[in-house]
């Protein structure tokens, strides 16, 4: 059982106690011998010298470089980086990658660390404000772009900048070569960068290996509130968490090595993923990279055939519903046996019987969904959001592998909790990691005592974040006098010591009776009625009540208008249906029973809600590339809408008056 134990200090602070041999948390991070990311790169290549580490798709076969391939790119790239001017061990000798994922930006990345460089990766979705932020924040002198925009995009981003040289991953065309160099700017390919170079006196550049307390990068937040700000990690952090990653997978009897692979595909530029990739080439496994595009991310996936699948919640959701969907509709057979199956499964689990043990009957029934991810997959990962406890089950028994929840935030370098496998009960996140310390504090105004066990979430330890670049403000409004970063989550410690994440202080507002609603929770409640793929819950301190945008699942939807208990045409648009009356009220049905069901108040009811038939992405700006609402982006697009809801609010109220 995961368990935590409470320390002397006066803060009731709460630490791991996964060391079970009697090491101390001080003995244990003495026990780590990869402090930088230099360290952890070169024991993947001592264990995999010659075997897969980066792989490129091209057509239906993944192209792969070796270890010592990519050893020997990151010490040219990393020379030539120090011969264009940049000074090892300068915090101020920062690197700027525009660009998805893809082998020469994780190259980029290890030569930044061969030579003690700051790696800044920038999110291709922040927008020109954004973007041209981060480049005159940092004073990036060298950008690396991976060339899908145009020179005209890339000179709207870094004009007025001090930078000097762009680097390019695919070779631009000669006229966009023509128009970067008649700015001033000097263009270099990729390729050139990985051949060896001297300076100017004939001397061969030697590498330099950042220190623990060296930069290890800066990684910006994806700006769900304003402009991003840039979290600064030292190598160290990214040491601690990747020991804490190898204790956690070794106690789950999960260990990696090169017979291993997992698919990039999450943005590079997010904490997460950038954890995964070091851990990944920490135990020398392969990482395949996906095609670019989201359409064709199930085909990246069947040829790859990852062992390993870290995954964020809407990700999860969405695949949950995929197979649901394909039972529904399989003959009556099938779906008799993975319903039996699934029935049993759930039983064993119950009993604390691994879901990776296959019943003749499951293994038979579970075959072909299994083919969705590949058919190889051992274990996955899942962070960023609650994800419902029916979701997790369910696709923990369909897929037949482990799925550990874990939480953190880019501050923590990504982990900060993590479950361990063989406990099923889901809605918590595990225990704290042997590097990091945890503590509740009060929030009066929300009714969240840390002596009731709830309040907002702190963390301390050696994978926290050094600051925010050049914001000493909102460094100090984080983390505190005494070393607590301040999360803005609110948690709730359970009986066996874990954690369950139960609202959000940061993202909430006032009805105009006084109430705070917290509209993160009631989001994440909703979206667990299947008719719902996603929802947006607004409110505001002039009104007495909340309204909703709810952007119904077109799939689910169908199901209701087959089975004829939605009257209308099959041939109806998706449009269409999210007009209808009837849609709208049977939604609102299922809202009212969720809302039962989670026992929420009936402020915590919208009062409205409208039916959009357009998903949020990250294409038209209403989410993050992590995924996350941006709400202020939401209110602004959704303007009209909110106000012809509150219309319809108030005239009811008159009308009953």
């Amino acid at each position: 059982m995961i368990k935590s134990v409470i320390n002397d200090h006066k803060e009731k602070s709460r630490v791991s106690v996964l060391c079970s041999d009697g090491k101390t948390k001080e003995h244990f991070f003495d026990d780590i011998k990869q402090r930088t990311n230099y360290e952890l790169f070169q024991r993947g290549l001592r264990r995999n010298s010659k075997g897969k580490c980066l792989g490129t798709r091209v057509g239906n076969q993944y192209q792969w470089k070796s270890y010592s391939e990519v050893d020997k790119l990151a010490t040219n790239v990393g020379a030539n980086f120090v011969n264009l001017g940049l000074v090892p061990h300068s915090e101020e000798s920062m690197i700027g990658i525009y660009s998805k994922n893809r082998w020469e930006f994780d190259v980029t990345q290890l030569a930044c660390c061969y030579y003690s460089l700051v790696p800044v990766p920038i999110y291709d979705t922040l927008g020109q404000e954004g973007c041209s932020f981060i480049v005159n924040q940092c004073e990036f002198r060298v950008v690396c772009v991976d060339g899908v925009k145009t020179a005209e995009e890339y000179l709207a981003v870094v004009e007025g900048s001090k930078v000097e040289s762009i680097v390019y991953y695919n070779p631009p065309s000669e006229e966009d070569k023509l128009l970067l160099e008649e700015s001033g700017l000097k263009v270099l390919s990729f390729g050139d960068l990985c051949v060896g170079c001297v300076t100017a006196d004939g001397r061969e550049i030697e590498v330099d290996p950042a220190n623990e307390d060296d930069l290890a990068c800066i990684l910006y937040t994806s700006g769900t509130t304003g402009l991003p700000k840039g979290v600064m990690l030292t190598h160290l952090n990214f040491g601690v968490v990747i020991g804490c990653s190898e204790l956690y997978v070794k106690r789950a009897e999960l260990r990696l090595d090169s017979n291993d692979s997992f698919l990039s595909y999450l943005p590079s530029a997010h904490s997460f993923n950038s954890v995964v990739t070091y851990y990944m080439l920490y135990c020398g496994c392969a990482i395949g990279y996906y095609s670019g595009s989201v359409v064709k991310l199930m085909e990246d996936i069947q040829i790859l055939q990852p062992t390993f699948f870290p995954i964020v919640p809407r990700l999860l959701n969405r695949l949950h519903d995929r197979i649901n969907m394909g039972v529904k509709t399989a003959f009556c057979l099938k779906r008799i046996l993975f319903e039996k199956a699934m029935e049993g499964k759930l039983e064993d689990m119950k009993e604390g019987i691994p879901v990776s043990k296959d019943t003749i009957l499951s293994s038979i029934a579970f075959k072909k969904v299994r083919q969705i991810l590949g058919g190889r997959v051992r274990f996955m990962l899942i962070g960023s959001a609650p994800i419902s406890e029916r979701v997790l089950n369910f696709c923990r028994i369909a897929m037949g592998c482990e799925i550990l929840e874990c939480y953190g935030q880019t501050e923590t370098c990504a982990a900060a909790f993590g479950t361990l496998p063989f406990h099923y009960d889901a809605g918590r996140v595990g225990g704290p990691l042997p590097c990091c310390e945890c503590k509740l504090v009060d929030i009066p105004e929300m009714d969240y005592y840390a002596d009731k066990d709830q309040g907002e979430i702190c963390f301390r330890g050696p994978n926290m974040f050094k600051g925010y670049l050049k914001d000493p403000e909102k460094t100090k409004e984080t983390i505190d006098s005494n070393g607590w970063v301040h999360s803005g989550d609110v948690g709730e410690w359970l009986p066996d010591g874990s954690l369950r994440i139960i609202d959000r202080c940061k993202n909430m507002f006032k009805l105009a009776q006084g109430e705070y609603i917290a509209p993160d929770k009631l989001e994440s409640g909703y979206v667990q009625i299947p008719l719902i793929a996603q929802m947006f819950i607004h409110g505001t301190s002039l009104e007495s009540c909340i309204v909703a945008i709810v952007v119904p699942d077109e799939e689910v939807l169908r199901t209701y208008i087959d089975r004829k208990q939605v009257s209308a045409k099959k041939d109806d648009s998706f449009e269409d249906l999210c007009k209808s009356t009837e849609v709208k009220a049977l939604i609102m049905e299922k809202i009212k029973d969720k809302a039962k069901e989670l026992k929420f108040n009936s402020l915590e009811i919208p009062k409205q809600i409208h039916l959009s038939h357009d998903l949020f992405t990250v294409e038209n700006d209403l989410l993050t590339p992590t995924m996350k609402s941006k709400r202020h982006v939401m209110r602004k697009h959704f303007e009209q809408e909110i106000k012809q809801m509150y219309e319809i609010v108030n005239n009811n109220i008159t009308n009953t008056a």
